[in-house]
């Protein structure tokens, strides 16, 4: 964690490149644009928060997810698209990315048949795990909004986690976990936030108009929850906190049936 003055500013993003770009006077949001992203929260404890994980890449942090069941983590396809399994390894149980808690390896991924890498539509991937985790007080599986939950009222609050960045300009990311939370946003508002994108029936919204608080790099795939419930996997966004321009996240209730599918759950 690190305090800049008065507040934390903490934000966890995953820079993903996007072919086929337009012109920059002329263009939908470009990689330089979009992030993946936790701006404005403070540190947290994986004992309120035993369902996320951090996903690595090699010995580095390299996105969120959220524990399915004792074989299967959830997270977005675009941190493990054109990337093969053996990859990713699963930290759970840990407020540190970089240590204590268990390390699993990866044994398959499954990501959306339909995922659009361009546009972030159906932006889910699944993670199956070698060796089942073991449930404690610090590793145990979140509660998945059903496919029937009815629409969320604008203002609601929810809560994001992951270990991202704590500065949009700076490459470091948090060692240790942190939390923020945030109003749900209507569709017709994102929309309007981002005229130059695409706001798919896959997607949500949450953030603050002013900005100042949010998800950001290395938070991608992390969970979005209310009231102990994931609806939503950290996504994309244009910046960090910027206002005006809210997170968007992939929702778990227009998802269900496809983890249903994989997970068995």
């Amino acid at each position: 964690m690190i305090d800049f003055a008065p507040k934390i500013v903490v934000t966890l993003f995953i820079l993903f490149i996007i072919n086929d770009v337009s012109s920059a006077d002329n263009r939908a949001a470009t990689a330089e644009d979009i992030n993946f992203r936790i701006v404005g929260g403070g540190a947290a404890d994986i004992k309120e928060y035993p369902y996320q994980v951090s996903i690595l890449r090699g010995e580095k942090h390299h996105c969120g997810g959220s524990i399915v069941n004792r074989f299967f983590i959830l997270t977005a396809a675009h941190c493990t698209y054109n990337t093969p399994y053996s990859k990713f390894t699963v930290r759970a149980g840990s407020s540190y990315w970089s240590k204590e808690g268990q390390l699993k390896e990866v044994i398959a991924k499954f990501e959306h048949p339909s995922y659009i890498s361009k546009i972030y539509h159906n932006d889910i991937s699944i993670l199956k795990l070698r060796k089942p985790l073991i449930f404690d007080d610090t590793v145990q599986p979140i509660k998945l909004a059903d496919a029937k939950m009815p629409p969320i009222p604008d203002g609601t609050m929810a809560t994001v986690t992951g270990w991202g960045r704590l500065e949009y300009e700076r490459e470091a990311m948090s060692d240790k976990l942190m939390v923020v939370h945030v109003p749900m946003i209507s569709r017709d508002t994102c929309e309007k936030s981002y005229e130059s994108s695409v706001i798919t029936k896959s997607m949500i919204c949450a953030g603050y108009v002013e900005g100042g608080r949010d998800a950001c790099i290395g938070d991608s795939g992390g969970p979005l929850t209310m009231d102990g419930i994931q609806i939503g996997i950290v996504s994309w966004g244009i910046s960090c906190a910027g206002a005006n321009s809210p997170g968007v996240y992939t929702s778990v209730m227009v998802m269900r049936d496809f983890i249903n599918e994989i997970t068995g759950k």
